[in-house]
């Protein structure tokens, strides 16, 4: 229990990633990520829940799906 969180993570994508195809692909790849608001999202920042029971590798996998997901 210890190692739950109920927090949010931001996070700006590298320059020339487009936001909205970006959060299409980790749909298709099983993860739920949200645009973030207002001036944000056009700055090409997306959201990320770190909510419920979440594992070290589940986190280890989560950035292995967006380093494919960037390097398409």
């Amino acid at each position: 229990e210890e190692k739950m969180a109920s927090t949010v993570t931001s996070v700006f994508l590298p320059e020339g990633k487009e936001l909205k195809q970006f959060i299409a692909d980790m749909d298709a790849e099983g993860y739920t990520i949200y645009a973030g608001k207002g001036e944000y999202e056009a700055m090409g920042m997306f959201q990320v829940a770190n909510m419920g029971e979440i594992y070290p590798e589940d986190c280890r996998e989560f950035l292995k799906v967006i380093e494919k997901v960037l390097a398409k």
